[in-house]
């Protein structure tokens, strides 16, 4: 996430100018030592002595700055966050129900069917789509946004990645996987901190428990159906 990028390029030039601030005060001090054992305070010195007080006067205005800015730049990056978490925002039990999830049908030739349900990378973002039909002339499938049928994309079959079936081997602690964000119709990269055999906890007994990138520590459950393997997508 830039927003995060941003904020520790800020808090480590502000580490470097403390740093820097911490010398030049460590140089006055010593320097105020020197003048009081020799009792001398010359022009020359006086001189010498306005250059390193200007010094740490620039790098604590520096360190104003800098403060400021990461007090901006962090803000940016929780507003951000929240933005991820608030993305097609959905009801739950339209969305992150496994159980509400088609199940995906393919005929003899290998083509998914109308009505399957797929993950695509329109743009930045992976999103949630169902597919309208496949085209044997350009040899592409037609897929609708689920949250605006009227947003179509054609996608070959190396971008159309099909949702899971409960079958299929479930993915070990620490595997990257794609993910779908809880309450949302994107799928995000996620690292799995338990697996659907090892997870006995309420209501989310039987999904994965997984970490997303730029999400915090925070552990969230993704059914079986809603997470498959980090892709390599090719155009």
């Amino acid at each position: 996430m830039q927003e995060w990028d941003t904020l520790i390029n800020t808090l480590n030039l502000l580490e470097e100018c403390r740093r820097n601030e911490d010398s030049a005060v460590l140089k006055i001090n010593k320097f105020h030592q020197k003048i009081l054992k020799s009792d001398k305070f010359s022009t020359k010195v006086a001189t010498k002595l306005q250059e390193y007080y200007q010094a740490a006067t620039v790098l604590t205005n520096l360190e104003q700055r800098l403060i400021a800015d990461a007090q901006t730049h962090l803000k940016a990056y929780e507003s951000a966050l929240e933005d991820l978490k608030k993305k097609k925002r959905k009801p739950e039990d339209k969305i992150s129900s496994g159980t509400n999830m088609k199940k995906n049908r393919i005929d003899e030739d290998g083509i998914l069917a109308p009505g399957s349900n797929v993950v695509i990378k329109p743009a930045e973002d992976f999103i949630l789509g169902t597919i309208l039909g496949y085209n044997s002339d350009i040899k592409k499938y037609e897929v609708a946004d689920v949250d605006d049928i009227n947003n179509r994309h054609y996608v070959s079959s190396k971008q159309c990645l099909p949702l899971p079936s409960k079958s299929e081997k479930e993915f070990p602690e620490n595997h990257a996987v794609l993910a779908l964000y809880p309450n949302t119709t994107c799928f995000y990269k996620a690292v799995v901190v338990v697996p659907p055999s090892k997870n006995t906890m309420g209501h989310h007994a039987g999904s994965y428990l997984v970490r997303f990138d730029d999400d915090g520590d925070q552990n969230q459950p993704v059914t079986i159906y809603n997470c498959l393997e980090f892709p390599k997508l090719r155009k």
